[in-house]
C-alpha cells in the first residue's frame, strides 16, 4: 500500500523509500515498476534490471499458490538492481524535484496529463484522470467509462486548457 500511495502521490521525494523496497522479494519488483512509472527511465533499457533466471521447471507447479510476486513476474516486471537504481538516482539531478507531482519523469500539468490520458496504459491513465478530478470539477473523467464518454471529456478539457487567443 505504501509503494501504491508513493506513486499516486507522485513526489519525487519518495524514491529512497521506493528504492529501499527493491531489496524486498515480496514486492521488489512492483516497487521497480513504480520508480520506473515516477521517473520515467525503463529499467531494462538503462541496464538497471537484474538478469532473469532460467525458469526451474519445478517451479512451474500448477498447483503452487499465485502471489502477488508471482503475478509481477509474470507481467513481465523485471527485478531492479536496487545498487544500480540508487547509483542511477543519485546521478540524476532532475530526480530530486520535491512537492510537484510527476508520472513517467514528467511534471504534471493540464497539457501532460491529457496527454497521458489520451495516449499511456490504463494504469497510469487513471492516475491521470483521478488528478484532472481533483484539480477541476467542471468535467469529470471515467477511464471505465465508454470511448466516446471518455473522449467527449478530454475534447472539452482541451478546450478548457487551451491557450485563449488575445484579442
Amino acid at each position: 500500500m505504501a509503494l501504491t500511495f508513493a506513486l499516486w502521490h507522485g513526489d519525487l521525494a519518495h524514491l529512497p523509500f521506493v528504492i529501499d523496497q527493491l531489496a524486498d522479494e515480496g514486492v521488489g519488483r512492483y516497487a521497480g515498476w513504480v520508480w520506473q512509472t515516477l521517473t520515467g527511465i525503463d529499467l531494462n533499457a538503462n541496464g538497471l534490471a537484474l538478469p532473469e533466471p532460467d525458469p526451474d521447471p519445478a517451479s512451474l507447479d500448477p498447483d503452487q499458490l499465485i502471489t502477488e510476486t508471482r503475478l509481477d513476474a509474470d507481467s513481465g516486471h523485471p527485478q531492479a538492481d536496487q545498487a544500480a537504481v540508487r547509483a542511477a538516482t543519485a546521478a540524476s539531478p532532475h530526480l530530486v524535484g520535491r512537492g510537484k507531482r510527476v508520472l513517467l519523469g514528467r511534471e504534471i500539468d493540464a497539457k501532460t496529463a491529457l496527454d497521458l490520458l489520451e495516449n499511456a496504459p490504463q494504469a497510469i491513465r487513471a492516475m491521470v484522470a483521478q488528478m484532472l478530478n481533483q484539480a477541476q470539477s467542471t468535467v469529470r473523467i471515467n477511464v471505465r467509462a465508454s470511448t466516446t464518454e471518455q473522449r467527449i471529456a478530454m475534447n472539452t478539457l482541451h478546450d478548457m486548457f487551451a491557450p485563449r487567443a488575445a484579442a
